[in-house]
Order: C-alpha cells, then sequence, then structure tokens
C-alpha cells in the first residue's frame, strides 16, 4: 500500500467521483485539457475534438502538430483546481502525477472564472489566458 501525499485529493472508497480520462496515459500526450464532466460529451463529439486534428492540419502554422494522443481529464471544476495545486490525484492506492514533468498537465482547463482566477493566483495559468465566457 503506497502511503497518499498529504494535500493530493484521495477518491479511496467513492464510487462516482473518479476522473473520466480520455487517451493514453504513460505515453505523451499532444494536448492536454482539463475540463469539468458536463462537458466531456460536447467535447468528445465528431464535430470538436473528433474535427480538430484535421482542422489543425489544414492551418499553416499547425500542420505539424502531432496531435495523435489527445489527453481529456474531466472532473468537477474544484477537483480540477486542485489537482493542478497539489500536483497529483488519488484514485484508491494509485497516485497519477499532475505536473509539467509527467505531462499530464493541462494545455487547456475549460472552467469558470472563479477557478480560472484561483489557478491565476497560484502561477497555473499565464497571463494571457482569456475567458471565453460570459455571464
Amino acid at each position: 500500500m503506497a502511503k497518499l501525499q498529504p494535500g493530493i485529493r484521495s477518491f479511496a472508497g467513492h464510487t462516482d467521483t473518479v476522473p473520466d480520462i480520455v487517451g493514453r496515459i504513460g505515453t505523451p500526450p499532444s494536448l492536454v485539457i482539463f475540463t469539468e464532466g458536463n462537458h466531456l460529451m460536447v467535447l468528445l463529439s465528431d464535430d470538436i475534438v473528433g474535427a480538430f486534428p484535421s482542422w489543425a492540419k489544414s492551418q499553416p502554422q499547425y500542420a505539424d502538430l502531432d496531435l495523435d494522443n489527445m489527453v481529456v481529464v474531466t472532473v468537477p471544476q474544484p477537483v480540477v483546481v486542485q489537482m493542478i495545486r497539489t500536483g497529483g490525484i488519488a484514485l484508491g492506492n494509485l497516485t497519477l502525477d499532475v505536473s509539467r514533468k509527467s505531462g499530464l498537465y493541462p494545455d487547456i482547463v475549460m472552467a469558470g472564472p472563479d477557478p480560472l482566477r484561483e489557478l491565476r493566483k497560484f502561477g497555473a495559468i499565464e497571463p494571457e489566458a482569456r475567458f471565453f465566457q460570459t455571464s
């Protein structure tokens, strides 16, 4: 049994609370998106993630991107923030490293303004980040 790291969110003993992860873990990801579960069905549709590689190849500035392993992680927004802030998430005895070094680190975070502001406070989001939501 591995000892849990302090501050890492653990889902040991819970049901229906683990993240959905689409893509290959252990293989360098091409693009990593963290979002909440409500976005999963739309984001993974043929119209969005399904069409993105073809669209990128048609754009000269993105034509050379390797998009063979797009990883999408969905959990509630507070857990997205916590995963990025603490650098991991524990699923029973398995701890996933959430860091730039591991590769399981978001290129895109889809969240509301408050979680994004919180990520910005501790430097996880670049100053150039944009809000695409209006309330």
